[in-house]
């Protein structure tokens, strides 16, 4: 499964317009999943500026839009602007989609999700569902674009949910109705089957997204999608209206009628199966088009029946919502039981010196030295105290073998700098130093880094106690540094008494060595020199021994600041506070980061989970706190205590995969992903840990019957707001649409668990069976649900169409408004049936309006965009010309519908009489030719080519040519059959036509030829 999020609002609103809530951005769509396809203001001037470049876009966009503002935090209401969008980031959008799809009929992850999950995936065939809504800009501007686009993926069906304007507003004049009928219009255009012996017909779709594939000039059939379903604000059963801050409800029932078609758990399989086994119906009903005739005139009007709707609402007990919680609940109380204050043992001092101090290796008491003991120690595991003896050992043999040298002073005065020089030299230049200060720095390293590890453990250790936790880690912790900041003095004692007997030893060195001066015996001279050779080992050693003081003090500081010693600071208030450091700092960082990030965010679920706003559609039976309490036990049904918590700890550590935590110290790893991965890491551990719950059921049935008697008003008021609000989403509608619903197709079910000889089941059941006939199917204790589809309805069927149409659609279009995507948008048809009276006033006006604008009594107007036409009615009968702007197509013949526009349909009708009475019989010949000729759509050279066959329009023009011809006899038929060969050839010639010919075209390059000098 895969998702795709398209918008031009990349803040991601809900459909209210309000930010998300806690819960809505747990379950938003990830970043991979979002195409955000704004488009700036830079970006926009670069295509307005460059319409040569965008032939692509500018076929069917208005130039007028080009003087508002960017696309960004949405479409505006604009149609085009959200079309506008789609063809600037095609190559994106479709590239995400194909690697979308990529993955999802990927072979081997499939193989693996079955090995893994025991799910089959049938790659062969792919479900596109397209969710939006009609109101707005953006979707209702690309939906047609999107859908025809994902139809060149291999085996995919592409279905759709359209939410409807009411949804959104209850103003009947808010342009979002407006929006919904061009919408809705052009959806019908495209939207008719193919299948055998249907009616109707449509341009196919142009496939010009970009501007190499508009020079291609490739279209596609209908229809746009294999099923829509039609979601508007009250189910058929009109038990109440939806309000509009309850719109997300909508959005829940939707995403539960897509769970049930994919889903296989049990809670849902018995009613997907009864619905599976219904699809055949469904299917027929929507592959059959409603093709209504109208008495008194010969015409007929063609609508698809591709449409359908859904209802579902339930009656429950929210185990699973209970579960989600009983999880959470799990790791608020894993959390608390690792953070809670722990008490410092009275025994802690005896603990750290006969335990812990010696395990870190940081004893420095008399006895144990740990530092005095790793620093001497050279890499054989011998002391370095040994390796200078020898030293000094091997040398001395030397001088006493020369004991009457004359040089022999000089020779040791010079040999003992020389050690020192080499062996203990501790300049700060690291390459001068001597081999034995080197070893020492090198152990002070390698001794910390001991130190640290072991520090690691311990504090695992401790952490993992639950007699300890974090209060005793780090009162260890604060004593171990303590210890260490006292051993910094002691070790900085030792190197000043060690480096004062070094310097006094020197001292009498140099003077026992002046005594060679004046001494000339071989066993004096020699004493001199053995009493000297120790005086230089003694001042050796306790220069050795300064150094690894010395370097000790350094090693205790350093781990001590490790640990943390604090730094002082001053408050807001001036006052001298101590700021945690090191270890210590960490510790309590993690900790404070489970209590405030990590429990924080989680009782911000919990307290999510609390605040669910009730649903109109859905029934809640719940008992509360009750409720979770009853589910949270252990595997034997016990209540989850401190000794439970022990052992799922265990658990959870030991069972992670490599990458994962192996203790609670190692966890703060995972913490540093952030807190919202610590948190699924522990739902996912809770989800395990606590599946043994998903055995216990609360029977809804039975809940409903401890709530209320079954022969009360409540328990009734309970299941028939179940059984209304399971009724499809889409009222019947409130105006004229004869027998337009004869064909479609419905079920309804009803989906519980029946539980046999169990009274209140059998009160149930009557009191369902009471109302309707309905299909039962099995599902879970916990829920019953009440579902229904109708299918196989026509456009027409949605509830306030005609007010969506005249007081929006009209009016909209009546202001210069744009609401279309295609600029020619007079080619589609209008969605409602007319009554009789409807039918003759329409008729009426369309042939007085036809007539007149062939005659040249109503002006044509060609948009300077290329697309449809303004009309112009001027009237010459006064002394001074009075012209009336009738509008666009559909607007004129509307207006001169209208029984307020008598005078003005009367003024024209008159002209029109006129005219036909001043033809003689050559001019009625060329006048019946021209009415044939935009009758059978003059090999598409006619602008009333783009109207249907069957369109009134076409009709009309074929209606009163016949008349004249039959009422003019036969001559006249084949005068008229001449003229039409003549002038069909004129029209589609590219040649220039010839001066006074009698049909011209007006404006040039509409496609409405007229009939020139019609009074001579």
């Amino acid at each position: 499964m895969g998702h795709l999020w398209v918008d031009t609002d990349s803040r991601n609103l809900l459909l209210d317009g309000k930010e998300m809530d806690f819960l809505m951005k747990e379950v938003d769509f990830a970043e991979e999943e979002k195409i955000g396809v704004e488009v700036g203001a830079e970006e926009l001037n670069k295509i307005y500026n460059n319409h040569q470049d965008y032939p692509h876009i500018f076929s069917w966009f208005d130039r007028k839009l080009t003087k508002l503002g960017a696309i960004e935090n949405g479409a505006a209401g604009i149609r085009s602007f959200g079309r506008l969008a789609l063809f600037y980031h095609y190559p994106t959008i479709m590239d995400r989609v194909r690697r979308l799809y990529g993955k999802i009929t990927n072979v081997k992850a499939n193989q693996e999700a079955l090995a893994a999950q025991g799910i089959r995936v049938d790659t062969a065939s792919v479900d596109v569902w397209l969710i939006f809504s009609v109101a707005g800009g953006t979707g209702s501007g690309m939906f047609l674009d999107f859908a025809f686009a994902l139809r060149e993926l291999s085996g995919v069906r592409v279905r759709s949910i359209i939410m409807l304007p009411s949804i959104f507003s209850d103003k009947p004049d808010a342009r979002c109705f407006g929006n919904a009928y061009a919408a809705l219009m052009e959806l019908e255009h495209y939207g008719y089957g193919r299948g055998e012996g249907q009616l109707g017909g449509q341009d196919g779709f142009p496939l010009a997204w970009t501007k190499s594939l508009y020079q291609q000039g490739n279209t596609l059939p209908g229809p746009v999608f294999d099923m829509t379903y039609l979601i508007d604000n009250a189910p058929a059963s009109r038990v109440g209206q939806m309000a509009l801050d309850d719109k997300n409800a909508l959005c829940r029932m939707i995403a539960e009628w897509l769970y049930l078609d994919y889903s296989s758990g049990n809670e849902v399989s018995g009613l997907l199966t009864q619905r599976q086994a219904d699809q055949s119906n469904f299917s027929a009903a929507l592959n059959t088009v409603f093709a209504h005739d109208y008495s008194g005139v010969n015409f007929q009007e063609v609508f698809s029946r591709r449409y359908s709707s859904f209802g579902l609402s339930k009656l429950y007990v929210p185990v699973d919502r209970v579960e989600t919680a009983v999880q959470h609940r799990l790791v608020k109380d894993l959390i608390v039981f690792w953070t809670r204050d722990r008490e410092i043992p009275a025994d802690l001092d005896n603990l750290l010196d006969r335990d812990y101090f010696h395990r870190v290796r940081i004893n420095n008491s008399t006895e144990h030295r740990d530092f005095i003991h790793a620093l001497e120690t050279d890499g054989t595991g011998g002391r370095l105290s040994h390796i200078l003896k020898g030293l000094i050992r091997d040398g001395g043999g030397e001088f006493i073998k020369n004991v009457y040298s004359a040089q022999v002073r000089k020779k040791m005065e010079d040999w003992r700098q020389d050690i020192l020089q080499k062996q203990l030299n501790r300049q700060d230049i690291q390459a001068q130093r001597g081999t034995i200060t080197k070893s020492i720095l090198q152990n002070s390293e390698t001794h910390y880094k001991v130190v640290i590890e072991n520090l690691g453990k311990l504090v695992t250790e401790m952490l993992n106690e639950p007699r300890y936790r974090f209060d005793v880690t780090l009162e260890v912790l604060r004593r171990m540094c303590s210890r260490l900041s006292d051993d910094v003095e002691q070790f900085k004692k030792m190197e000043e008494r060690s480096r004062a007997s070094s310097n006094n030893v020197a001292g009498q060195v140099l003077e026992q060595l002046r005594w060679l001066d004046d001494v000339n015996g071989r066993f004096t001279r020699q004493t001199v020199i053995e009493v000297a050779l120790e005086g230089i080992e003694r001042q050796m050693i306790r220069e050795l021994q300064a150094q690894i003081a010395g370097a000790a003090a350094v090693l205790a500081s350093r781990l001590a600041d490790y640990i943390g010693r604090g730094i002082q600071e001053k408050n807001a208030q001036g006052e001298k506070i101590t700021v945690e450091t090191g270890l210590i700092k960490q510790v309590m960082d993690y900790r404070e980061a489970l209590e405030n990030e990590v429990l924080s965010r989680l009782n911000e679920r919990i307290h999510a989970f609390e605040k669910i706003e009730p649903s109109p559609i859905y029934q809640e039976l719940s008992k509360g706190i009750q409720e979770t309490d009853f589910f949270y036990v252990d595997q034997n049904n016990n209540p989850i205590g401190e000794n439970t918590l022990t052992v799922w700890e265990k658990n959870f550590f030991g069972k992670q995969e490599a990458a994962g935590p192996t203790d609670l110290w190692d966890m703060r790893n995972t913490l540093k992903q952030g807190e919202k991965k610590m948190l699924e890491r522990l739902l996912n551990f809770a989800r395990g840990a606590m599946i043994h719950i998903r055995s216990r059921r609360v029977d809804v049935i039975e809940r409903l019957s401890e709530h209320h008697k079954a022969d009360t008003p409540q328990y009734k008021a309970v299941v028939d707001q179940l059984l209304s609000y399971g009724k499809p989403w889409l009222p019947e509608p409130d105006h004229f649409v004869g027998d337009a619903f004869s064909v479609r197709d419905s079920k309804q079910w009803i989906a519980w668990w029946e539980q046999h000889g169990s009274e209140s089941h059998e009160d149930f059941k009557k009191e369902v069976e009471r109302h309707e006939s309905y299909q039962f199917v099995g599902t879970t204790a916990d829920r019953a649900y009440v579902a229904s589809e109708v299918a196989g309805i026509p456009l027409m069927a949605i509830r306030n169409l005609k007010r969506y149409r005249d007081e929006s659609y009209y009016p909209f279009l009546q202001r210069g408004e744009v609401l279309h995507t295609d600029l020619a948008y007079e080619k589609f048809q209008d969605l409602l049936l007319k009554k009789s009276d409807e039918v003759e006033s329409y008729t009426g006006a369309l042939r007085i309006f036809l007539q007149a604008t062939l005659l040249g009594i109503i002006k044509a107007e060609k948009s300077g965009n290329g697309g449809g036409m303004k009309y112009v009615y001027v009237d010459d009968s006064q002394i001074f010309n009075k012209s009336t702007t009738l509008g666009t197509f559909s607007l004129a013949i509307a207006r001169l519908a209208r029984s307020q526009e008598k005078a003005l349909r009367e003024g024209i009708q008159a002209r029109v009489v006129d005219a036909m009475n001043e033809m003689a019989d050559p001019k009625m010949a060329k006048w019946c030719t021209l009415l044939s000729f935009h009758a059978e759509g003059g090999e598409n050279a006619s602008f009333f080519s783009r109207f249907p066959k069957t369109h009134a329009v076409r009709e009309i023009l074929k209606q009163e040519a016949s008349r004249l011809m039959d009422d003019n006899g036969d001559t006249m038929k084949k005068t008229v059959h001449t003229e039409l060969g003549n002038l069909t050839t004129w029209a589609t010639s590219t040649k220039t036509p010839r001066p006074e010919f009698w049909a011209v075209e007006q404006p040039e390059g509409s496609g409405i030829y007229i009939l020139e000098n019609w009074r001579r």
